[in-house]
């Protein structure tokens, strides 16, 4: 009679001792590192595990990770690069230029960056005159608020971004050396500059402070020999002009149109005593 072994025992007597290496060649017989039974093709060692796909709706090579499967044989329809964000739109996918339009064309997370295709140059105009700093440079698809377009797109640049009155177009005037239109000159050495009355200057041959109305010069800085009161009836004179005293000797010394008696204003100390003589003895 045959003794009785129990089912445990059973079991452990009919396991055969396997070495570790032995062990991994029953598991993984074409060495790929995937083991019985995830290797889609345990005899081939190029092929591996079951992969996941994703659907690609658009063509673009690119899937959407909303709809996937996996299996080892890829499917029509399905891709194994995920990423797409838009699957219906074959021109977005990670693989795309990033273009100003409105859509995140590469899929990362961002919309027109700075580096997209078709955006632009934009300047900084602190002083809103609408023309930009040079110094202060922004890439952008749309203009940023406080930012102006700059040469590229004929629009010149600001030389003083600090005031509103010079810029490029500006009007060129008399102010300590400003160059208001931003051309590079300044005052006189700017042939564009608005000169008015206050700017005329009066020849002043005889050095007395008062020039002659007929010799003129304009310019935003006193030209020598010239200066800014005109009225001198002799301007070879320096005893006469608007500012001396009338006195009698025949010359109009203050410039007034009117000569010794005729002048209300001479001066009674240059005038001799005349006495009425009515019986005419002398």
């Amino acid at each position: 009679m045959r003794p009785f072994l129990p089912p445990l025992l059973l079991l452990l007597a009919s396991c055969v001792y396997i070495s570790d290496d032995h062990a991994s060649w029953r598991l993984d017989p074409d060495g790929d590192g995937v083991l019985f039974p995830d290797d889609c093709d345990d005899e081939d060692s190029q092929v591996g595990a079951a992969i996941t796909w994703y659907e690609d709706y658009d063509e673009d090579g690119w899937g959407s990770e909303s709809s996937t499967f996996i299996q080892c044989e890829q499917k029509a329809g399905f891709v194994e690069l995920p990423g797409d964000c838009d699957d219906s739109l074959a021109a977005v996918n990670p693989d795309a230029a990033e273009t100003c339009n409105g859509i995140d064309d590469d899929c990362d997370g961002e919309t027109d960056e700075s580096d997209a295709q078709g955006s632009a140059t934009w300047y900084l105009d602190v002083d809103g005159d609408d023309h930009g700093d040079p110094d202060q440079p922004l890439q952008a698809c749309d203009q940023p608020s406080g930012y102006v377009a700059g040469e590229s797109a004929g629009v010149d640049f600001d030389c003083d971004d600090g005031d509103a009155q010079v810029h490029p177009g500006a009007d060129e005037v008399c102010n300590d050396d400003i160059d208001d239109d931003c051309d590079g000159l300044a005052d006189d050495e700017d042939p564009d500059v608005e000169l008015g009355d206050e700017d005329t200057w009066y020849g002043d041959a005889d050095g007395d402070g008062y020039g002659d109305s007929g010799t003129t010069d304009f310019a935003c800085d006193q030209p020598s020999g010239f200066v800014a009161y005109d009225g001198d009836c002799n301007d070879d004179d320096e005893d006469v002009n608007p500012d001396a005293e009338e006195i009698c000797n025949r010359i109009d010394d203050d410039s007034d149109n009117a000569i010794d008696d005729q002048d209300d204003d001479l001066d009674e100390d240059s005038a001799t005593a005349s006495y009425q003589d009515a019986d005419g003895h002398g």
